[in-house]
């Protein structure tokens, strides 16, 4: 199976390195800006085309299966070549940036045969899967996380996309993944008015007497590129759940800095990229070469990630 890749960013750098170490054949890169697109082409050896020239991208290229990094905010042309020139789309987080986006995303892939797999990777990460397994037969009735991502990360959104369809992604769809409910009301609030929101804090009530909260805060000072105190814990009718999802288990002491090796997200082994990513994207590969996926189930899934997305949003702008 032959894969192309829109974006040169960091996730398509994880991405691509997967791929070179897989039995799948990385086929060549639509990039935006010369320069970061040439460079990203020599360091895979592979071709290229750059200013995001799609009609020259799919039309030149051979390969079955594209995978979309670009930035938050730019989903709807790359969906749209791709649907057309029907490939199977493994998309980065989120699905929009806006629900009035993610409705014309839902008319352009409505009848799309291929693959969609859309990359919210804690369902794969190695602390969440197996809670996902162990609480298949359990009745949820709370879930409470926090999430947090450096100010730096931040800075590359800010003015850009709203945060609520940034970070939250993560958290509300494992929160949906679980609960298999339908959600009723969501009250949510931030630190301030102002354009930097720090923390995002998030109460929601589901049909049937469930509950979540969670937090996203985006105001962590960059000192590592771990997150910081980041858990997810479940309540049912049998007892609890505690994920750690943020100790790596390496301190590095330097003077007044304390740091953390990643020891889980994204780090290599001999040369290897390993990490969460890893599996996530050796599944959504495998899957497609077998026949094995449903768009519709993974297109009505991130609708209602980014339905709830909206939620959070409108509740903060109503305050």
């Amino acid at each position: 199976m032959k894969v192309g890749i829109i974006g040169t960013g960091l996730m398509a750098e994880i991405y691509s390195d997967i791929i070179k170490k897989s039995p799948y054949q990385l086929s060549g890169v639509l990039g935006n800006t010369e320069k970061k697109t040439t460079d990203f082409a020599k360091k895979y050896d592979i071709d290229y085309v750059v200013e995001s020239d799609y009609e020259k991208f799919f039309n030149e290229f051979d390969f079955d299966t594209v995978i979309i990094t670009t930035p938050e905010w730019v989903r709807l042309d790359p969906i749209k070549f791709s649907v057309d020139f029907n490939k199977h789309i493994i998309l980065e987080k989120p699905f929009s940036s806006s629900w009035s986006e993610a409705l014309e995303l839902q008319d352009v892939l409505k009848d799309h045969k291929k693959a969609l797999f859309l990359c919210h990777v804690l369902r794969y990460s190695p602390r969440f899967h197996p809670v996902i397994n162990l609480l298949e037969d359990k009745k949820i009735f709370h879930i409470d996380s926090s999430r947090n991502s450096n100010k730096e990360r931040f800075k590359r959104i800010q003015n850009k996309c709203d945060p609520c369809f940034w970070l939250a992604p993560h958290d509300v769809d494992m929160i949906l993944h679980l609960m298999k409910d339908e959600v009723d009301t969501i009250f949510a609030i931030t630190n301030s008015s102002s354009q930097f929101k720090d923390l995002l804090s998030v109460m929601i009530r589901f049909k049937n007497n469930k509950s979540a909260t969670f937090r996203n805060i985006w105001g962590t000072p960059p000192i590592s590129n771990i997150s910081k105190g980041a858990y997810f814990n479940i309540w049912h009718d049998e007892g609890a759940v505690e994920i750690d999802d943020s100790n790596m288990n390496i301190r590095i002491f330097n003077d007044a800095e304390v740091t953390s090796m990643d020891s889980y997200e994204d780090f290599f082994i001999f040369d290897t990229r390993s990490g969460f990513f890893k599996p996530m994207l050796e599944h959504f590969l495998y899957s497609i070469s077998k026949g094995e996926y449903d768009c519709n189930l993974e297109l009505k899934n991130a609708l209602k990630v980014t339905e709830v997305c909206q939620m959070i949003s409108r509740s903060i702008s109503e305050k």
